[in-house]
């Protein structure tokens, strides 16, 4: 009995050894991850190979996933970018004393991101208008891209004007005037994903949500879907001919030739106020409020209280019924700058004027006069965010010419920015830049 005593002790010194040694190789300290970068910008077929530094090899398994998708399970990996996307990468590496990520946002623009839009009218009885692009990658513009991506689809006939353009939920929607279609394209592809035929009179349109927005035409106001863009009903409380719209909080600014400045509630399009007649809006400042033109006079617009003030212009507002087109005013998103841009009647202008919010003499000069033989055409000018620049288009002539140029300013200073200059020929008459932000 006591022989086996002993045994029955000595097997349970061993135990104990056991133990005491697999808890001395136990980790105590988690993995810790330190990534090379956090994000990067690579293009479609190129390949990156992530190897962060690991802090603690022991005892770690180790799992790579892109998308949430299980890729490998080496301490290094290549990501190969297959089609345009953002990919998220991660690396988690896990032992028994804890886990540790790494995460790698990688992005692989297509042909039409890294840039923005353009649409022009084209040369009335010959052709259609169409969508250009700008590319920051290689400053050039790439002409008729909608064609190129849709060379069965057009956009109008000879008769119609592509007039409009807005970017909304990462769609680009054109409205051809004068009885001519309204075109949904995706943004980063320019493929067509929708349309409303031909045979309307419609002239804008602004995205409420999704599958909302309103489309404005020469007799009125519908609700659109933005998806399907099939017309809605009709908005009776708004008539005549429709020019900008924008939404705000709440509420969406209309401009009517019939009533001015009509603010509608978002839910249910009925009218908080009519806030009196204008020619030029609507741009949203730095500052949240709303600016809006007519006469001597631009005024700001508080979109919650709809109070207003105003500040002297030293130009007259021209009139843009006669001839519809968008706005010429732009707004900084960086700096509290409104600029606009008067024709000279039906002629394009050659000045640009910047208000900067709180200084009222700010806008009694031109802050940028386009260099001379060039015309400002179409709605002319566009805030670009990505590069804290204004952009202009003009012409070698007032009333649109076959020498087209694209412009690019330093919102700032106004200094032009010669070496970036885009000059192209062709009877395009741009109608306006498409910001794709």
């Amino acid at each position: 009995m006591k022989k086996n005593l002993l045994g029955w002790m000595a097997l349970a010194a061993l135990s104990v050894t056991a133990a005491c040694n697999k808890d001395d190789n136990s980790p105590t300290i988690r993995p810790h991850i330190t990534t090379e970068f956090a994000a990067d910008t690579i293009e479609i077929g190129e390949s990156v190979t992530l190897s962060p530094k690991l802090d603690i090899r022991d005892g770690v398994s180790y799992e790579w996933k892109v998308d949430n998708v299980p890729v490998s399970k080496d301490t290094a990996y290549t990501f190969k970018a297959t089609a345009r996307g953002s990919y998220r990468v991660v690396l988690t590496a896990a032992n028994k004393a804890g886990r540790d990520s790494g995460v790698y946002s990688i992005f692989a623009p297509g042909p039409y991101d890294l840039g923005f839009a353009l649409i022009t009218e084209g040369w009335f009885g010959h052709g259609t208008g169409n969508l250009q692009f700008y590319s920051y990658k290689t400053n050039t513009l790439k002409d008729s891209v909608f064609l190129k991506e849709n060379p069965s689809a057009t956009l109008g006939a000879n008769g119609n004007t592509l007039q409009y353009g807005t970017f909304f939920n990462n769609k680009i929607y054109m409205v051809v005037k004068a009885g001519g279609p309204v075109v949904a394209v995706d943004a980063f592809t320019m493929k067509e994903s929708a349309r409303v035929a031909a045979g309307g009179q419609y002239t804008s349109i602004v995205g409420i949500e999704a599958n909302r927005g309103l489309i404005g035409g020469n007799a009125g106001l519908n609700e659109i879907d933005m998806t399907t863009m099939t017309v809605g009903k009709k908005i009776n409380n708004v008539t005549g001919y429709i020019g900008n719209m924008l939404r705000a909080n709440d509420k969406i600014f209309v401009l009517s030739q019939d009533s001015g400045i009509v603010v509608l509630k978002q839910n249910d399009y009925s009218i908080v106020k009519v806030m009196g007649k204008a020619n030029y809006g609507f741009v949203t400042g730095t500052d949240g409020l709303i600016y809006a033109a007519t006469g001597t006079k631009m005024w700001s617009i508080n979109p919650y209280n709809l109070a207003t003030d105003s500040v002297t212009l030293p130009f007259t507002v021209p009139s843009p019924w006669g001839v519809w087109r968008s706005v010429p005013m732009a707004a900084s998103t960086k700096d509290a700058y409104i600029f606009l841009a008067p024709a000279n009647g039906y002629q394009g202008g050659t000045k640009i004027y910047r208000y900067v919010k709180g200084n009222a003499t700010s806008v009694t000069t031109p802050f940028i006069t386009v260099p001379s033989g060039q015309f400002i055409y179409g709605t002319g000018i566009a805030y670009n965010a990505w590069k804290d620049e204004l952009i202009v288009t003009t012409t070698n002539s007032g009333w649109g010419g076959s020498t087209n140029y694209l412009l690019f300013y330093n919102a700032k200073t106004g200094e032009l920015k010669t070496d970036k200059t885009v000059t192209y020929s062709g009877w395009h008459f741009t109608a306006m830049p498409i910001m794709l932000q």
